[in-house]
């Protein structure tokens, strides 16, 4: 390389630092890309610590919107589909409850879901006919396994000759 006046072929070095110029150790696109890479990794993080390891979703089943039963009370009918996303052989029980919905039975079957099992089973809620019954009524399905829980957002529809309500 001596033959072009350079020292060497390879070297770590600016056109500032070869004019004779200051180093800068500290330049505004290191600052920069430190922090996107800080914020990128402490939202993986932020995602991985609230990880569900199951997914769940409740549809009303199809062709129903309510039932009266002999008894007086409104039924609804949902099909609930929860899959387990964890790789480990185990077998987990799932708990579904009622949020919202005072006074409501519910009926459905023990969920235990193996590993990387999907399962569909029916939900059936009733619930007694009141005055202040409104013709739909908001409330959370939740399902609850040893290493997570979920909240599932849903309706229950009633009639207009059951409730008081217009709803």
């Amino acid at each position: 390389m001596s033959r072009f006046d350079q020292p060497t072929l390879v070297r770590y070095s600016s056109i500032a630092a070869d004019e004779g110029g200051k180093r800068r150790t500290v330049r505004p696109r290191t600052v920069i890309y430190g922090g996107l890479m800080t914020a990128l990794t402490a939202a993986a993080i932020v995602l991985l610590l609230g990880r569900v390891p199951f997914e769940a979703s409740v549809n009303r089943a199809p062709g129903s919107l309510y039932q009266l039963d002999a008894d007086g009370f409104v039924r609804n009918t949902y099909l609930l589909k929860i899959t387990n996303n964890e790789p480990i052989d185990a077998d987990v029980d799932c708990f579904v409850r009622l949020h919202g919905l005072d006074g409501a039975q519910l009926l459905t079957q023990r969920v235990t879901l193996g590993s990387e099992e999907t399962k569909t089973v029916p939900l059936i809620i009733r619930l007694a006919p009141s005055e202040d019954l409104q013709r739909t009524i908001p409330f959370l399905v939740h399902i609850r396994s040893p290493s997570g829980e979920l909240l599932l957002p849903t309706t229950f529809k009633t009639a207009s000759s059951v409730g008081g309500g217009d709803g």
